[in-house]
């Protein structure tokens, strides 16, 4: 169900979340305490959850007594009426919000659509050593997939772009057979991965979230850590000196590159800002030296996040407290500027001012005002 509170709440405790893993992203040590894969999964929970702004089935609402109920009620009331209808603040940032939505989509619609052609017109990459490097990695991951190869004197550092027709992008000049296996390697992983349908989706969010700058934050982490974890899935599998032979690669192709914005749906070795340069190669060699076994600190970190970024957001809802509004309607308390208290359920009590709903307390501050049971009691001293 799609809701103001479960909309308020998701938004809330996932900007909270990216706060903290922004931090945690600053911090090398912590990065490689966590595990560079763990710090990834987090950011892509966020994303999902960000893409499905439902209410769970295990969800536990928790009413707010305060600053909360009058906000919304803000927000609620009618402005002005058009065509009879009453329209409020929150049908009109709502609006505002899907029309923002709809001409950022169109346009990022149309960046795909010119990369994707702008690709298509490159030459065909016919080179028997890449060849059989992208068969021998295929045979690697036990995959089978048919990545097109072209070539351009435009593009100066490797990248690949598609989610069903995979192209790899190798600037025209000359590699070592170490440079085309690492190069292929890297752009492939991406796709086995998943990584080219997960920018396309944070590019959605941005869209749909186009107000949010925390959203454009969550974007360039997930692509950030995506390149880190593609560097650390192939040298885990490498000698010590092998390690370094990526690293020299890296810094190559990266030196090599030509820095302009990035485009969000092509990965690479891109050089990105020169602080995400430095921490991937920085990361890489500080593997190398520290041990693979977690802390107590880190163990107590990684729950922490975890549960900021699943359960919260789909267990607790925090909404403001006031009964239906079909009840609330043709009800009265006592007339001419009277005051009465509903009880309610759970041990609060609901304030009706004039026959209008006003507010829910926790107990009765004036016990000479008359307090009803039910609704129906309430009507009847209409």
């Amino acid at each position: 169900m799609l809701s103001f509170s479960v909309v308020t709440n998701i938004l809330f405790f996932s900007s909270v979340a990216i706060v903290v893993l922004k931090v945690i992203f600053r911090n090398d040590n912590v990065i490689l305490r966590l595990d560079v894969r763990f710090v990834l999964l987090c950011l892509l929970l966020v994303v999902f959850r960000l893409s499905i702004p439902v209410e769970s089935p295990l969800v536990s609402r928790i009413p707010v007594f305060k600053l909360y109920p009058e906000a919304y009620r803000f927000m609620r009331e009618p402005l002005f009426e058009w065509i009879g209808v009453g329209i409020s603040r929150i049908e009109i940032l709502t609006a505002g919000w899907i029309v923002g939505a709809l001409v950022w989509i169109v346009k990022r619609g149309r960046v795909y659509y010119l990369t994707a052609r702008q690709i298509r017109s490159y030459r065909l990459l016919r080179n028997p050593e890449f060849d059989g490097t992208v068969e021998k990695i295929n045979g690697e991951w036990g995959k089978d997939t048919k990545f097109r190869l072209v070539t351009a004197k435009s593009e100066t550092v490797p990248c690949v772009f598609g989610v069903f027709r995979p192209y790899i992008v190798v600037p025209d000049r000359n590699y070592s057979s170490k440079e085309i296996y690492y190069i292929l390697k890297h752009e492939m992983l991406h796709f086995y991965r998943g990584d080219m349908a997960i920018r396309i989706l944070c590019e959605i969010l941005k869209s749909v979230y186009w107000w949010n700058p925390l959203i454009y934050v969550l974007a360039n982490l997930v692509v950030d850590m995506q390149e880190i974890n593609v560097d650390f899935e192939i040298i885990r599998k490498l000698p010590d000196l092998e390690q370094l032979d990526y690293s020299d690669c890296l810094v190559s192709a990266i030196r090599a590159d030509v820095y302009r914005k990035r485009n969000p749906y092509m990965a690479g070795l891109k050089k990105g800002s020169p602080s995400v340069t430095h921490k991937r190669i920085g990361l890489m060699l500080k593997s190398l030296n520290m041990s693979g076994r977690k802390t107590v600190a880190s163990i107590m970190l990684s729950v922490l996040v975890i549960c900021l970024i699943t359960l919260c957001p789909s267990v607790f809802i925090f909404e403001p407290y006031s009964i239906p509004e079909a009840d609330i309607e043709g009800s009265a308390g006592i007339e001419d500027g009277g005051i009465c208290y509903l009880k309610n359920s759970d041990g609060t009590y609901s304030v009706y001012i004039n026959g209008q709903y006003f507010t829910t307390v926790t107990k009765v501050f004036d016990k000479e005002i008359q307090i009803y049971d039910n609704i129906t009691e309430v009507k009847g001293n209409d």
